[in-house]
This record gives structure tokens, C-alpha cells and sequence, in this order.
């Protein structure tokens, strides 16, 4: 998870696959490949990982996804042409992807319902701890530093978990034969399910950013994407043993919670990646100024992740944290609009708390009615379901968020009546790689008050989309019920040895 954060940050803070590029030589296509790979692979194999550790074992898949992820971490930080660093970021992404969610998955399972707040909170800790780490560190290496240390800083965390994994997880385990676990695997499901993911997903982070819209490039995926989903939830209805169990989406409550999580996702991921941008291209500050900027939204986010965990375990109760969490996040969304060039830093770093502090609230909280909505058996699965909507909201928001920004900057910028020539630019899909050159522009104070006000407007399109999305995740709260989590039943795959029975 810390990879991830420190990735997509990075490339936030100055244009880090742009870096890359002149390093080695790229073109605008490969450029774009090396900047989604990791995401690509991460979200579109995540329900496949889930799949698959319900058959063979959460273990033994864990420890397939540490090698994955090892294997693509040297590849990248050894390649030395674009498509050797889009390869070593694919596997990189297929071993993270797997790594984030079966970390909830086995907590789910190692833990009862009862008991499931509390340890909600301590992974909200790990979790918010990453998401806070993240924005410094890849603002530093970003200025000090070769883009390879963005593969190397990694290997000693996931050479700690590799050793700690074999003594500390003993799991239940499935005893029957390698052939008959491989007759339950739902191979055409599997099949559909990364065929849709990624074409859909290509189609949306490169849409009106490498290709029009309207464009073949984009439509074709798209249609064939929404084509392979409709096949996939088809015959998930019609085989014996469904990839992703229709079962698990039967009720209103649990449907709702993880529609909230795809608006999660795309609130949060579009806060993640523009707040700095704002610092960085309206406000002109630097990539190390504007990861401290972004603290104002992680230290707030950080702590109310891990109080709302706590809460609901002292209360019992979670409808209560996902309502004022859809409600602080819209309103501080919708405060967002009013920043601009003229205002202060000080006043531009409080807005962000509103909806840190709302979004944060809604990581343990969206988990609770899904995993109170399911019975016991279910509720791994259904957790996957939960990391995969999120982080495809992600993708989507980061992807959708972007087009936003390049549309609304292509139209304010014809407005202001500027060239993009002056600016190093030849397009708007240039405006946010070129945010790092900004502070260095030999222009007239008024030229560049003009192209701070485009960067401004553009960025307000943006927290009015954040603003609508966090607004209808509020309205789903009313189809979210208040189930009772007093259940003391363990999953399939529970800890073999019970602290307990150590103790004694």
C-alpha cells in the first residue's frame, strides 16, 4: 500500500513517469503506459487474487503476490528502456494489487464480527500511517533523488513481511487435492472479470488524455469492457462455483456500502491527487511545500480513520459515522470551489480538513455493513469486493477527475486568450506536466496572473465533480440499514492456533 501511495503521489508532484521519460527516452504513448501499468494490473487482478486465496489458500497466495511484487520492483529498478519499466510496473502492480487486499481479506478472516471494529482500527492506523509517509517521501525523491529508488526504498518492507508471514499466519487450510481445487476455479469468470476491468479502465484513465473520447481507441474498449461485465454477472448466475458469489450483492444494505465504496474511492483519490497540484500551480509552491500542504487533508484523514474504528466498537453502531462522513465530505468538497489564486496558504490548507477528516471517517465504516450483511463464509470474499470498488473508484476518479481538468483547462485557456507556445505547452493535456516548470516562466506578471486564474478554474470543475460524487454517496446512506455485529463466528480460513490456546 505504501507503494502505491508514494507512486501516484509522485506522479502528482512533478510529473514523475515525465522525469523518466527524459531519462531514457519515451514517447507520449509509452509514457502514459509506464504511468498506469501498476494501477492497471493492481485493481484489475484483485477480485482474481480473492478468487483464488478462497481456493488455494490465503497463504500460499500472499506469498505468490510478495514474489510478484519483488520480481517487478528489480525489473523496474533495473530497466533501462520504457518497455522493461511497463513490464517490471505490471508485475509490480499484479503482486500489490493482491497484497492489498488479501491484507483485509485474512483480518477478516482471523477475526469475529465482534471483535472486527477494533482491528479496523489498527489496520486504519497502518493504512492512514502510509497515506501520510507518502506524499514527503515521494516529494523528496522526487527532488533529491534518481527515479530508481522508487522500486529500491520498497525492498526492505517487503523483505520484513516476508519473514514475519511464515512465523505469525498460520491459517486454516483446505486439505483436498491441487486437481480438485483447480475443477472449482471459475476460469471463464476469471477470464471476463480482468478483461473487463482493464479495458474499462484503460478506456477511462486514457480518455480525453492519449485519445478523444469519440475516438476508436476509446470506444472500442469501452464497448468491449461493458460487453465482457455483462457476460461475467451472466454466467457468475449460472455456475456452481461463481468467481464473485451473486449472494453477496442480495441485499440493499450491502449493495449500497459498496456502490459507497466505488464514490469513496473517486472522492478520495481525486482529493489525493489534485490538492497538491493546486499548491504546486496556483499557489506556485514547490513539490516539498505542497506535500506539507497536503497534510492538512492526510493528519486530519489519519487520526478520524482510526477514532471512527474505535467508536463504532464503543457503540455498536455505524450508520452514525458513514452519514456525518458522507456529509463532512460533501460539505468540504464543496468549500474547495472557493479556492483561487488570491487566497491565502494558510486558509488554503483548512479547507482541506472537512473532507479529510469525512473521508477518512468512511474507511472502517462502509466495511461494517458489508461484513455484518454476509454470512461468515462470505465475508472474505465480500471484503475483496470491498478493496476492488475502492480502488476501481480510484482509478476512475483519478482518470475522470483528470479529463475534467483537461477539458475545463482547453476552455478557460482559449478565454484568457493565451498561446500555448508561450508556455512550453502543446496541447491542454500538457497543463499538468508542465506544472513543475511554472515557477520558472519568463512571462509577464499579467500573462502569468491569466494562467494561475486558467489553473484555478480548472481546478474548481474538479471539487464540483468531487462535491456531486460525495453528495450521492450521502443519499446512499438511506438505503444502508443498522445491522447487529455481535457474531462470535470465525471464517474458513482462521488462525489455526488461537492466542488462547498459546497462552495456556
Amino acid at each position: 500500500m505504501l507503494d502505491r501511495v508514494v507512486v501516484e503521489r509522485h506522479k502528482t508532484y512533478r510529473s514523475y513517469y515525465q522525469i523518466i521519460t527524459q531519462d531514457i527516452g519515451a514517447s507520449s504513448l509509452e509514457a502514459f503506459w509506464m504511468s498506469i501499468s501498476f494501477l492497471l494490473a493492481a485493481v484489475a487482478f484483485q477480485p482474481a487474487h480473492t478468487a483464488m486465496s478462497d481456493i488455494f489458500g490465503r497463504k500460499l497466495v500472499l506469498y505468490v503476490c510478495c514474489l510478484f511484487f519483488v520480481i517487478g520492483l528489480v525489473v523496474f529498478g533495473t530497466a533501462e528502456s520504457p518497455t522493461t519499466i511497463i513490464i517490471g510496473r505490471t508485475i509490480q502492480g499484479f503482486g500489490g494489487g493482491g497484497l492489498e487486499a488479501l491484507s483485509e481479506v485474512i483480518l477478516t478472516d482471523i477475526t469475529t464480527l465482534k471483535e472486527r471494529p477494533l482491528y479496523l482500527g489498527i489496520m486504519s492506523f497502518f493504512w492512514a500511517g502510509a497515506a501520510v509517509a507518502g506524499p514527503p517521501i515521494g516529494g523528496a525523491l522526487a527532488e533529491y533523488t534518481t527515479w530508481r529508488w522508487l522500486a529500491w526504498i520498497l525492498l526492505p518492507f517487503i523483505g520484513v513481511a516476508l519473514i514475519l508471514i511464515h512465523p505469525t499466519l498460520t491459517l486454516r487450510q483446505d486439505r483436498n487435492s491441487i486437481m480438485l481445487k483447480l475443477t472449482r476455479v471459475d476460469w471463464l469468470g476469471l477470464l471476463l472479470s480482468v478483461s473487463a476491468a482493464t479495458m474499462v479502465l484503460f478506456a477511462i484513465t486514457a480518455g480525453g488524455q492519449i485519445f478523444p473520447w469519440s475516438s476508436v481507441q476509446i470506444l472500442t474498449p469501452l464497448c468491449l469492457g461493458i460487453i465482457c461485465t455483462i457476460l461475467f454477472c451472466y454466467f457468475e448466475t449460472k455456475t456452481s462455483s461463481p468467481m464473485l458469489s451473486p449472494e453477496i450483492l442480495a441485499t440493499r444494505t450491502v449493495t449500497a456500502a459498496m456502490f459507497g465504496a466505488l464514490l469513496h474511492g473517486i472522492a478520495t483519490w481525486c482529493m489525493l491527487y489534485f490538492a497538491p497540484l493546486f499548491f504546486e500551480s496556483v499557489l506556485l509552491h514547490t513539490p516539498i511545500e505542497a506535500a506539507v500542504d497536503g497534510l492538512s487533508f492526510g493528519l486530519t484523514a489519519t487520526p478520524f480513520a482510526i477514532l471512527t474504528a474505535f467508536m463504532i466498537e464503543f457503540s455498536r453502531r455505524y450508520l452514525w459515522s458513514i452519514g456525518i462522513g458522507w456529509a463532512l465530505a460533501t460539505i468540504g468538497s464543496g468549500c474547495l470551489i472557493a479556492l483561487s489564486s488570491g487566497t491565502a496558504v494558510v486558509p488554503a490548507r483548512a479547507l482541506f480538513i472537512p473532507a479529510g477528516i469525512g473521508l477518512g471517517m468512511l474507511y472502517p465504516s462502509l466495511a461494517m455493513p458489508i461484513q455484518a450483511g454476509v454470512h461468515v463464509d462470505r465475508a472474505g470474499t465480500a471484503t475483496g469486493m470491498l478493496v476492488f470498488f475502492r480502488n476501481l473508484g480510484s482509478t476512475i476518479g483519478v482518470g475522470v477527475g483528470s479529463s475534467i481538468f483537461t477539458t475545463q483547462f482547453q476552455r478557460n485557456f482559449g478565454r484568457a486568450n493565451l498561446e500555448y507556445s508561450s508556455f512550453g505547452m502543446r496541447n491542454a493535456q500538457n497543463a499538468i506536466d508542465r506544472i513543475p516548470g511554472l515557477r520558472g516562466l519568463a512571462v509577464s506578471p499579467f500573462v502569468m496572473q491569466n494562467l494561475l486564474q486558467v489553473y484555478s478554474d480548472s481546478f474548481k470543475a474538479v471539487c464540483v465533480f468531487m462535491t456531486v460524487v460525495t453528495g450521492i454517496g450521502l443519499l446512499t446512506t438511506l438505503f444502508i440499514k443498522e445491522l447487529s455485529f455481535e457474531t462470535e463466528e470465525e471464517g474458513r480460513q482462521a488462525l489455526d492456533v488461537r492466542m488462547d490456546d498459546l497462552q495456556s
